[in-house]
């Protein structure tokens, strides 16, 4: 176990901290977003022969915004 996280657990009594929580998902999320919009231009760089590959990319971007991209 780290030392940052001993001294975390030492000082909060155990208790997991719910900032850290949503920091973690605010990672993920954003290496999700970003992991989609590199395939979403990969495929666009490859032009119409890759529609399949460009389909799929997109939809993965919708999972990860899935308000955002609603019309």
């Amino acid at each position: 176990m780290r030392l940052l996280e001993r001294l975390r657990k030492a000082l909060l009594g155990g208790e997991e901290d719910p900032l850290r929580k949503e920091v973690e998902e605010a990672r993920r999320l954003a290496r999700s977003s970003v992991r989609a919009c590199r395939r979403v231009e990969k495929h666009l760089r490859r032009g119409v022969r890759e529609r399949a590959g460009l389909l799929r990319a997109a939809e993965e971007l919708g999972e990860v915004f899935p308000e955002e991209l609603q019309s």
